[in-house]
């Protein structure tokens, strides 16, 4: 059995120590739950289990895991929470995964994970909760081109996600909301915003104009995953010689929702891409055409930025409000510059990702992890959770970075637009 050399893992203890303001417990829980000491864990709860290879996987001081390789080639993933949300978070990704059962991932061109063991286990560092489930094969992408290939793949699978049954998964025990539900949710959100006092007058009249508009909320929900990012796809080479999706990870916040929801997370992509991988999403869907979900998802992605807005003032964090009022106040500028609502999603959740770049000691801490596992295989691509609040406050500066080239960054998509 290979395991971690203790210069790399020492390092990474390190690493997890720079990013936690509870350094000290947490590098005692990481000592605790060496993936040695978790893979041992897995032999004891699934029987006649064989570990071959043992890395550590995305661990951050809400949770810890491991990677495991098994003798009959399966991967594995074991989990345990490290604090109350993780719990939580835990306990919806498993109840989501069961509901999915084997005819309803029949439907699905890709993969699922499934949930092997969900149980109490005594740790060194305590009782907790252990999730043991297996872990689909496929690499990462960070750049999606666009045309055939992965864009197209990735627009059919999230459709195939929107054209599963939403009865069965209502009675699998899915949480579910109506159009309705989904527009009241948004009302009580922009009050929200609006109770700090802080929004632009136009944002607020845009956002209160947006919710007032009965035909934009008149729509089918679907099965929805919601919290969709490059990190949730795992892909294979096609025969074509280019990229498919063969697994969707990350199923704790699915539901039945707005299919908005899994559209305004393409900024991460380029506007080429972006268009791409909807033109294969409007093919392949089974709904009904939804004039609106554009629209909609424009408003979801503006909406995440005032979050930043509510959140620092809950937790009183006077740099974060800052942020978020500077935020908002470029959004509300170049909004009146916008040409079309896919254009709209790129400008809006591009303010969000460059307030959300990771600080060095989160780089350095996913770098170790990277060399941890490339060390025992080359089949995987893991990387280290988004980062907390607290790492958004600590890159002000990358913020004041993009502000200051928003103007030329506008223009440009304002040139595209109209060669269009």
């Amino acid at each position: 059995m290979s395991i971690i050399s203790h210069q790399k893992h020492c390092q990474y203890l390190r690493g997890c120590a720079l990013n936690s303001q509870k350094s000290l417990s947490l590098l005692r829980v990481m000592i605790a739950l060496s993936p040695m000491s978790m893979a041992a864990v897995a032999v004891a709860t699934l029987p006649n289990l064989n570990v071959l290879q043992v890395a550590r996987g995305t661990s951050d001081s809400h949770h810890v895991d491991s990677i495991l390789r098994c003798d009959d080639n399966r991967w594995m993933l074991i989990r345990v929470p490290l604090s109350q949300n993780a719990k939580d978070k835990m306990a919806r990704l498993v109840k989501n995964l069961r509901a999915l059962s084997k005819g309803v991932r029949a439907r699905l061109p890709f993969s699922i994970p499934n949930v092997l063991a969900y149980q109490p286990v005594k740790l060194s560092s305590g009782m907790n909760m252990t999730l043991i489930m297996d872990h689909p094969q496929g690499y990462a992408l960070r750049d999606i081109k666009p045309g055939e290939g992965a864009a197209t793949s990735i627009g059919c699978a999230i459709a195939a996600i929107h054209n599963l049954p939403s009865g069965l998964l209502i009675s699998a025990g899915y949480t579910h909301k109506t159009a309705q539900d989904c527009r009241y949710e948004v009302i009580d959100f922009v009050d929200k915003a609006n109770a700090t006092n802080m929004l632009p007058g136009s944002l607020k009249e845009k956002w209160e104009t947006l919710v007032e508009d009965e035909d934009l909320w008149k729509f089918q929900t679907t099965v929805v995953k919601k919290n969709f990012s490059m990190d949730s796809f795992r892909f294979q080479d096609n025969q074509e010689g280019g990229s498919s999706v063969c697994a969707i990870l990350e199923w704790e916040d699915a539901s039945i929702d707005d299919p908005a929801y899994d559209l305004h997370w393409l900024n991460q992509l380029s506007h080429e891409s972006a268009e791409s991988i909807l033109k294969a999403y409007e093919a392949f869907s089974t709904t009904t055409h939804d004039r609106g979900c554009l629209e909609r998802a424009k408003l979801y992605a503006e909406l995440d930025i005032a979050r930043i807005l509510i959140d620092g003032v809950r937790e009183e964090k006077h740099e974060l409000i800052d942020m978020a009022k500077r935020l908002l106040l470029e959004l509300d500028r170049t909004s009146a510059q916008e040409d079309t609502p896919k254009q709209a999603i790129h400008k809006a959740e591009g303010l969000l990702e460059n307030a959300q770049n990771l600080s060095f000691e989160q780089q350095r801490l996913y770098e170790i992890q990277s060399d941890d596992v490339n060390a025992y295989s080359d089949e995987e691509t893991y990387k280290s959770d988004q980062v907390s609040d607290s790492g958004i406050s600590e890159n002000l500066r990358n913020i004041e970075e993009f502000l200051g080239s928003a103007k030329t960054n506008t223009e440009e998509e304002n040139s595209e637009a109209k060669n269009e």
